[in-house]
């Protein structure tokens, strides 16, 4: 089974100004072990929540993107059948310190 999974939860910092970040995780043939999305965020601090599915999941720090670049890649991602060229990816492992 392949698939590129696209969360795109809205985030509220303080202040109340209103902002919106993606996290992707793809998994299939040509990236069995997966890869998390990499954005211009420090690697630092808590892993961040999302719900995928019914679950929360630990995403890295820096797996956040934008929303237009979420957006590009999963249109990629419908086109190809393959990981997306953009944004950068970052191993799956390298969360769990094997990488």
């Amino acid at each position: 089974m392949c698939g590129c999974v696209a969360t795109l939860p809205v985030m509220v910092p303080a202040g109340c100004s209103l902002t919106v970040h993606a996290a992707l995780l793809y998994v299939g043939p040509d990236d069995p072990d997966g890869s998390f999305s990499l954005g211009d965020g420090g690697n630092e601090g808590e892993p961040i929540l999302y719900m995928l599915g019914l679950h929360d999941t630990e995403f890295p720090p820096n797996a956040e993107i934008g929303t237009d670049a979420a957006r590009r890649a999963v249109h990629e991602f419908a086109d190809t059948g393959r990981r997306p060229t953009n944004p950068q990816w970052r191993p799956f492992a390298a969360m769990r310190g094997s990488a």
